[in-house]
């Protein structure tokens, strides 16, 4: 996983981990989902050996896409002082 290989070699910077879902289903369904695929990412970083202190997540819920549900089914990870 290169963000968690960028994670280490930057320990001080902190992680930022954020989920999101689709606008398919129920307002509290989408932000458990976007929740829950940040978390997995989380744990996938802290399994690579990543501090978990330096590392944020949140699910943001449903947002609007493009062409394609795909697009908003996803995980952003941001890396920054």
């Amino acid at each position: 996983m290169r963000a968690a290989e960028w994670a280490k070699s930057h320990p001080r910077d902190r992680i930022q981990v954020i989920g999101f879902a689709d606008p398919t289903g129920s307002r509290q369904a989408n932000i458990l989902l976007s929740e829950l695929r940040a978390q997995i990412v989380v744990d996938g970083l802290a399994k690579a050996g990543v501090a978990g202190r330096h590392i944020q997540h949140v699910g943001r819920g449903s947002v609007q896409f493009a062409a394609t549900p795909l697009e908003a089914r996803r995980v952003e990870i941001r890396i920054g002082s």
